[in-house]
């Protein structure tokens, strides 16, 4: 009993590691970790990534090119969920989960728990943990996408 739910341990740590692999600057990979809360790929999200440095010590990426007013325009990388949602306004939807870091032993780092805000015809926000016990977040992908639908 006790090498069967070892091995099922083995398992889920392993699949949860091998799910987000760790993209590059320690940024986790910015696909959630269940196809269920897949992104779509458009041509729109897919075109123009850059990675910035933000505000506060944060890194993160910035994709395509926002629309005249944009709501996302006032963005900066590293701001709190609380800050950028004030500027962006309520998101259409919105969905959290954990990433491979979550799994790793003792790791205090950022990046275990992503959310990512759906903003229909806008595009999507994407937070990462600030790490330790701390339940704040810092943006660290901003994707414009006129094609957004809204929705996970």
């Amino acid at each position: 009993m006790k090498t069967q739910s070892g091995l099922f341990i083995a398992a889920l740590l392993l699949a949860g590691c091998a799910q987000n692999p760790l993209a590059k600057n320690g940024a986790a990979n910015t696909q959630p970790a269940t196809s269920a809360q897949a992104q779509p790929a458009t041509a729109a999200s897919s075109a123009g990534k850059r990675e910035v440095k933000g505000i506060n010590d944060w890194s993160g990426y910035i994709q395509g090119t926002p629309a005249a007013n944009s709501r996302f325009s006032s963005l900066k990388i590293g701001m709190g969920q609380k800050e950028a949602m004030d500027i962006a306004g309520q998101p259409t939807d919105q969905g959290s989960h954990i990433t491979g870091k979550a799994f790793i032993p003792f790791y205090m780092g950022s990046g275990s728990v992503e959310t990512w805000l759906h903003y229909k015809g806008v595009g999507r926000l994407l937070f990462a943990s600030n790490g330790g016990f701390s339940t704040s977040t810092g943006l660290i992908g901003i994707e414009h996408d006129a094609s957004e639908r809204g929705y996970r």
